[in-house]
Order: C-alpha cells, then sequence, then structure tokens
C-alpha cells in the first residue's frame, strides 16, 4: 500500500472512530436513569483487546445485562447469525450485518443494518427504552404477581412479566422497547380493561422503573407511577442489606406408649439472617451473618438449649475482567451458650488428655458440660484467584483457588470417643471424653459457591470449601454445605440441608447432617 493510499485508510478511520464517540454522546439526563454506567464506560471496563483482521459491535446495556434480552447479529451475504448479551462485544469480521435487538417476539424486536471494519468498536447507539415494572403490596413488599404488557399505538402484547421478590435476592427483568406508550394490565385483564392497569411513556435512551401497587387481598392495582424517590434509590444502589428472622415450631404429642401419660416435646428454632452486599464493579463485597438459636422441651426435662451457633462471612473480590479477580475472605464461627450432654439415669465420665492419659473421672452425673461458652472458636482466612464462569439472575458459579488458613481454638472442650469398663470395677462402665487441643493450619484452599434457581419456586445452594494443608502430617479438610428451599408463598418455605464435615482432628470420620424444617419467614427490611 503506498504512502497516500495508507494516509487516506488513516483518516477515514480517524473520522470513523470521531463518529463513534458522536454516536454514543448521550445526555447526563438520560444517562442518569440508567443503572449501568455510560457506553464507553462499559465498553472499558470489558477490556477486550482488538482481535487482528475482526472488528466488533458493542451493544450496551442500560441495567444489569444479565435481566436484558440478548441481542443478534446476522450476516447480510451469509445469513450466519450471532447472540450476545446487552454490554457485551461480539467479533465480527468486516462487512454489513443485521443488527436485531429488544423484546417481544421477531416482528416486534428492533433492527438496523451496522458496518464492522477491522479492528474498529461499532458502539451502538441507544435509540430504544428501557422499562423496570416492580410490583409491591401496600406495605412495600415485592410481590411475584403476573402482568402482560402491550403496545398502545397497535394493542400488541409483548409478553407477560412477573414480579420479583427482591428480598430474596430476584431482580425485574428489564424490557427493550421502542420508544412511545405502553399499558401494563393485571389479572389476565384483555387490553380495553378499564381496571387494573396503568400506562408509562419510554423515551429514546432513558430507563424507567415503574412501581404498581397491589392490593394484598383483592390482588387489584391501587396505584402506579414511576418514583424519583427512594424506590429509585434503591433500584440505582451499588449497596445492598437485607435483614430476614427465619423461624419454624415443633410439638409433638405421642400416648402409644402410655395412654394416660402422652410423651410430649417442643422444638423451637429461630434464625437471624443479615446480608450486606456492595456490588460495583471491580468491587464487590459481601457479607453473610447467621444466628441459629433453638430450644427443646419435653415431659421429662428441663427447657434446654437445642440449637446455638453464630457465624459470620466476609468476602472481598477485586475483579480484573467480568470473568477473573482477586479474592479475600475471613470467616468466624462459635456459639453463645455452655453445651450439654445429658444421661436420662447417671452418666460417669473420664476425661483424658491428646495422648490418651486419664485427666479426671466423675461418677453419677445428671449432665457433663462438653464446651464452655464461645469455644471452640473458629476462624478462617483465604486469600487468591477467583473465577466466576456463570452469572445469571437465576444462577450463579464462583471457583476459588489460593492461599488459606483456619485456627480452631478451644478451651475445655471435650469430644466423645468411646464407652469403657472401669479395670477394677467391671459394673462401672465410663464414657470416655478426649480435651481437644487447638490447632492451626495452612495450605491450599479451594472453594466452589453455587446459587440456582429452577421453576416451580425451588433453589438450591452450596458451598464447599477444601483445605490441603502444607504439612503432610495433617489431614486434608472439607466442608460442604447444601440447601434445598421449595418456597410454597411469600413468608413459608421448606427447607431442606445436608452438610458434611470432614476433620480428623475432629472426628476421624466424615459428620453427616440433616435438617428437615418447615420455616416462616419475617422480612426486617
Amino acid at each position: 500500500m503506498s504512502y497516500s493510499m495508507r494516509l487516506i485508510y488513516n483518516l477515514i478511520v480517524l473520522i470513523l472512530l470521531i463518529n463513534s464517540h458522536l454516536l454514543i454522546a448521550l445526555t447526563d439526563e438520560q444517562l442518569n436513569t440508567w443503572i449501568m454506567p455510560s457506553p464507553q464506560e462499559q465498553l472499558d471496563r470489558e477490556a477486550k483487546r482488538e482481535l487482528v483482521g475482526l472488528g466488533r459491535v458493542f451493544v450496551p446495556a442500560m441495567s444489569q445485562p444479565e435481566y436484558e434480552p440478548f441481542y443478534m447479529v446476522q450476516g447480510v451475504d451469509d445469513h450466519r447469525q450471532y447472540f450476545a448479551q446487552m454490554g457485551e462485544s461480539t467479533y465480527l469480521r468486516p462487512g454489513e450485518y443485521i443488527l436485531q435487538y429488544g423484546s417481544g417476539n421477531e416482528s416486534q424486536m428492533m433492527s438496523k443494518r451496522i458496518s464492522v471494519i477491522r479492528e474498529y468498536v461499532h458502539i451502538v447507539e441507544p435509540d430504544w427504552g428501557g422499562l423496570r415494572v416492580r410490583l409491591i403490596d401496600e406495605n412495600r413488599n415485592t410481590i411475584d404477581t403476573q402482568y402482560e404488557l402491550f403496545a398502545m399505538k397497535n394493542a400488541e402484547s409483548y409478553g407477560f412479566g412477573i414480579g420479583s421478590l427482591e428480598e430474596f435476592g430476584e431482580q425485574p427483568q428489564t424490557w427493550i422497547l421502542r420508544p412511545g406508550r405502553y399499558k401494563i394490565v393485571l389479572n389476565n385483564k384483555p387490553f380495553n380493561t378499564i381496571d387494573d392497569f396503568t400506562t408509562v411513556d419510554l423515551a429514546e435512551g432513558e430507563l424507567r422503573i415503574l412501581t404498581i401497587v397491589v392490593d394484598s387481598d383483592t390482588d387489584s392495582l391501587i396505584g402506579a407511577g414511576i418514583l424519583e424517590t427512594a424506590e429509585y434509590a434503591r433500584e440505582r444502589s451499588n449497596l445492598r442489606f437485607t435483614s430476614a428472622i427465619h423461624g419454624n415450631l415443633n410439638f409433638n404429642m405421642d400416648n402409644t406408649t402410655d395412654r394416660e401419660r402422652p410423651a410430649l416435646n417442643l422444638i423451637v428454632t429461630t434464625q437471624l439472617d443479615n446480608r450486606l452486599i456492595f456490588d460495583r464493579f471491580p468491587y464487590f463485597y459481601s457479607m453473610q451473618n447467621l444466628t441459629d438459636f433453638g430450644l427443646s422441651k419435653d415431659r421429662d426435662s428441663d427447657l434446654r438449649v437445642s440449637t446455638d451457633n453464630f457465624q459470620i462471612r466476609n468476602t472481598f473480590v477485586y475483579y480484573l475482567s467480568q470473568l477473573f479477580g482477586l479474592y479475600g475472605r475471613f470467616d468466624m464461627e462459635t456459639h453463645f451458650f455452655e453445651q450439654f450432654e445429658h444421661a436420662s439415669d447417671s452418666l460417669n465420665v473420664r476425661i483424658v488428655d491428646s495422648e490418651g492419659q486419664i485427666i479426671n473421672e466423675q461418677t453419677g452425673l445428671e449432665k457433663f458440660r462438653i464446651t464452655p461458652s464461645i469455644y471452640p472458636l473458629i476462624f478462617r482466612e483465604g486469600a487468591g484467584f477467583s473465577i466466576r464462569p456463570i452469572n445469571r439472575p437465576r444462577s450463579t458459579v464462583n471457583l476459588r483457588f489460593g492461599f488459606g488458613m483456619q485456627q480452631d481454638i478451644n478451651n475445655r472442650v471435650y469430644r466423645y470417643e468411646r464407652t469403657v469398663t472401669d479395670t477394677i470395677n467391671t459394673e462401672i462402665e465410663y464414657s470416655v471424653y478426649r480435651e481437644a487441643e487447638s490447632t492451626y493450619k495452612e495450605g491450599i484452599e479451594m472453594s466452589l459457591l453455587a446459587n440456582f434457581f429452577t421453576p416451580y419456586n425451588i433453589s438450591y445452594n452450596t458451598a464447599l470449601d477444601v483445605l490441603i494443608p502444607f504439612d503432610t502430617s495433617v489431614s486434608n479438610t472439607y466442608r460442604w454445605e447444601n440447601t434445598f428451599t421449595f418456597r410454597f408463598v411469600r413468608h413459608m418455605a421448606l427447607d431442606y440441608k445436608i452438610n458434611l464435615l470432614y476433620d480428623k482432628d475432629r472426628r476421624d470420620y466424615t459428620e453427616v447432617i440433616h435438617n428437615v424444617f418447615l420455616r416462616l419467614t419475617y422480612l426486617i427490611y
């Protein structure tokens, strides 16, 4: 290529680059309605390099990309189709393409012809409007009521949407539509209904967040509008805090053994669940605090503490890209009340140290304290690399690999080992309890965290932590927590939990704990 031809080519590319910035010159008024940053900042955040011989198309997202519809690019000549999420680039060979985007069926979607130039980013100008519909009741609780969206100009239905239960981590979908007026209808009413409806006007390049208030008794619409106040600020906030109280009650009465004196058993369990999330790329921080407390009572025993656990988990991630990041974490686990081993008749106890030497013997006990308050006190720390291969509205998967530490601090903590017969008085049997020593481990840690929300209000959460110590004389440890939740209505769900724990310093086998209970939830915030 001659010098003059190269100069002309460079001038053309420069003009196109200048024009591209003109295309995305949105006003501050428009950008202030977005949840996502400006198109140029989204492109910079994506941090993808140019590929030799290819160009790319970037379609910006107004809200979180995972809640917006996919867009499609089709070659004019070869009719080959490429699909991508809003807010993501698509690499293409130079040429002419048809871009198709928006909500609804194929005939309702928008389209335009675009030119892809080698090693040039075509940022698509937002000529559409965005709409998010939040449904709440008169107490400001989000509800999952269904609605239908119509275009006013031709009465075409763009489909059904459903309200999101934001307290459970759900977010409303974002409709990508042509600018104009739209009608939202509740309770399966037709387009020409004169009740249970509202309208909203969408402007080019702007995101509208429409709040609809529904009567919790009649499911009728009692209010709607664009709230430029606390509700809107909460939608755009990078910081989210939720707090909830879960509880369940189990009462049993059984007279199969004694007709006149039935066995009675009462178990009450509560859980305080606090969560704090800060999510502003490239920073992500999450804190989860779970406090479990339960009481039990039967006819032949006093009121006892049956469940007592306090744990707090902190994770910070600095994302280098949408997929990779660096993480640091700090977890703590403890309890508040003393724990006892109770005997129905009498209890004989032999306490031994870590070497098996007898420290003390006690006979005729009604109960024996196995742990004091606070201890065992467990700390876990880690730092390394984080990979997020799946990050979708209803499914997330995180993988972590790095350096980890764990400290189990014990003070007068005793663990049951076996039952033995006294060598002198063979009529006496002792329950042998070994005093637990504090342990300190460091090594390679690997973690898997995943959340899946399936149809029919079923969710599955799992967290697997593995620690491989550098000291080969110390055994590996793993902790695997699994929770299946079947939500019947807003405040009621059936939980099935299965937790597996292996730590040879605690037990020489895998501890398996199953829990099934009907959970009632009250959302504080």
